[in-house]
């Protein structure tokens, strides 16, 4: 085990200020009411966290000392029902300029139907908020890891901030079963446990409802633990030492994937083998009951994220550490590979389509850039304590033990079936066969078994989609490099400065254009390649898979 770690406390008292007559503030009224060209609609659902309402206002305040001819009007809209919420407003014709969804939600919210705006262009220039670089060089590298569509080739949406999921634990509980210090392996965590069950109390606390599953990031941390050594073979497409959608269903349609297979299995059964120190009845526990039970001192363990750090810390009366998930090591399978790198669990923003309508589409995304800089990180820091997206912008002392942990090998997740269209049918399956087999009612071949036909349905369908749309985007892209080649060719041979600069933004255009029809052209080639033989199963009889 490694030595006792820094414990962590409760951050510094959050400031509260009260709201200028600037800024506004709703959440009843329509968000859209009242708006103009200079009038920006930023809505959020950070509200249910102490201080962010009050931060982002201070934001605003900070934005509009340089631009006052610009309004900003902040509305707030709980977490439940936020991406509903979102979409009826979009299919309306109404909504916000400026919305913040979580990493994966931007296809729900109608990205490829144009309801949001690609951000991908305005991501290559420089913001005149971090001078010298490209906006996106700005923020770790890690926030950007399966965030381009991997159709469109498009980032729909912006990172603000980086969240990334611990372990609390009672040290008081840890102190009386004799334990001196936080396990650093997997083995060494089990034994934890099994010390904590001895001593009498409840080792872990693991929800795992329908709505509401830890199982999940489990299987995304056990497995990034496990399945880097598969990249290599996986990783075909981009060649990028990672893992997209379209290269995960393609292993899975040509059987470089196979549910069955013995490191594949490996994820299910340590997660298995762990159950066996959760809490009795964790397939029918959620989330907010773990926290209140945790905070009642019943459950040693609780796993969680950054967002709820500070809220957890006033929340318990007895003395509160952290520590990261451990490192599943060669002691527990023969399949680990090593340490990993936190996910990119942030809040993110997307620009809607209505932006532009409005007439207001450069403003917005210059407050959005100001948004996503170190002077509104400053800002915000007198209000709550968050790690910034931003690689270069300090992590807050009080959330050291939070850091993202980055610079390992990537891995794909073979228990997962990439669907383009946001749909969660793999995903509510997958939980169902998880439920039962931590319940011990199948085994690790049924759970594989009982999945399979579905997953790999998906898997061929999801590849003729993206094929599809692949074609047509193809068609797309070519159309708008020719364009863009006639404005070239329109500009006037002497130019004025003027046309010079137009001359600029319109080469830096093309090459953009062209390098986005080069990428979907090889993507179009590997998927005709992997399409134009049957899938691997097709014939077989499942004795002989």
């Amino acid at each position: 085990m490694g030595p006792r770690p820094h414990r962590w406390a409760s951050c510094a008292a959050i400031l509260v200020l009260e709201w200028a007559s600037l800024v506004g503030c709703s959440r009843s009224e329509a968000p859209e009411s009242d708006v103009d060209a200079n009038t920006i609609v930023f809505a959020t659902h950070m509200g249910e966290h102490p201080g962010w309402l009050d931060g982002f206002a201070a934001v605003i305040r900070g934005y509009r000392a340089r631009h006052p001819e610009v309004n900003i009007k902040l509305h707030y809209q709980p977490l439940s029902g936020f991406a509903i919420w979102a979409e009826t407003q979009y299919l309306g014709g109404r909504g916000p300029d400026l919305v913040g969804i979580g990493v994966g939600e931007a296809h729900r919210l109608g990205a490829r139907q144009g309801y949001l705006l690609p951000l991908t262009e305005y991501l290559q220039q420089e913001s005149p908020y971090t001078p010298g670089r490209r906006w996106m060089d700005s923020f770790y590298p890690v926030v950007w890891v399966n965030v381009q569509d991997p159709i469109y080739g498009e980032y729909w949406t912006v990172p603000f901030n980086f969240f990334t999921l611990r372990i609390f634990y009672n040290v008081e509980q840890f102190a009386a079963a004799g334990i001196e210090s936080t396990p650093t392996t997997w083995k060494e965590f089990l034994e934890v446990q099994e010390q904590l069950e001895n001593a009498g109390f409840v080792p872990f606390l693991m929800p795992n409802t329908s709505h509401n599953s830890y199982v999940f990031p489990a299987v995304e941390y056990l497995g990034d633990m496990i399945f880097q050594s598969l990249t290599p073979e996986l990783d075909r497409l981009d060649h990028d030492g990672k893992v997209n959608g379209i290269e995960m269903n393609a292993a899975i349609y040509s059987g470089r994937i196979r549910l069955t297979d013995p490191e594949v299995l490996a994820v299910p059964q340590l997660i298995r083998e762990w159950s066996q120190y959760w809490i009795r009845g964790f397939n029918g526990l959620d989330r907010g009951l773990s926290k209140v039970l945790f905070a009642n001192g019943i459950g040693t363990m609780y796993m969680d994220g950054s967002w709820d750090a500070e809220a957890l810390a006033r929340s318990v009366n007895f003395e509160l550490g952290v520590f990261p998930m451990p490192t599943v090591t060669a002691e527990s399978t023969p399949y680990a590979d090593g340490p990993r790198n936190d996910n990119n669990y942030n809040l993110s923003f997307a620009v809607g389509k209505i932006a532009r309508d409005r007439g207001h589409l450069d403003q917005v995304v210059d407050f959005f850039r100001y948004l996503t800089s170190p002077e509104a990180a400053d800002t915000l820091t007198h209000y709550v304590a968050f790690i910034s997206a931003l690689e270069e912008y300090p992590v807050p002392e009080a959330l050291e033990a939070f850091a993202p942990a980055t610079g390992h090998p990537w891995s794909g997740y073979p228990w997962y079936v990439a669907q383009q269209s946001g749909s969660s049918e793999a995903r509510t399956r997958l939980l169902a066969l998880l439920q039962t087999y931590l319940a011990g009612e199948l085994s690790d071949l049924e759970l594989a078994r009982r999945y399979e036909p579905l997953y790999r349905r998906l898997a061929e369908e999801e590849l003729h989609y993206a094929r599809r749309e692949n074609a047509r985007l193809v068609g797309e892209v070519s159309g708008r490099l020719q364009q863009v080649c006639a404005l070239i060719d329109s500009l006037p041979v002497v130019e004025t400065d003027q046309a010079a600069a137009r001359r600029q933004q319109l080469e830096r255009r093309r090459d953009f254009t062209q390098e986005g029809l080069d990428k979907a052209r090889r993507q179009l080639a590997f998927l005709d390649s992997t399409l134009s033989s049957p899938p691997v199963w097709r014939g077989r009889s499942e004795a002989g898979d």
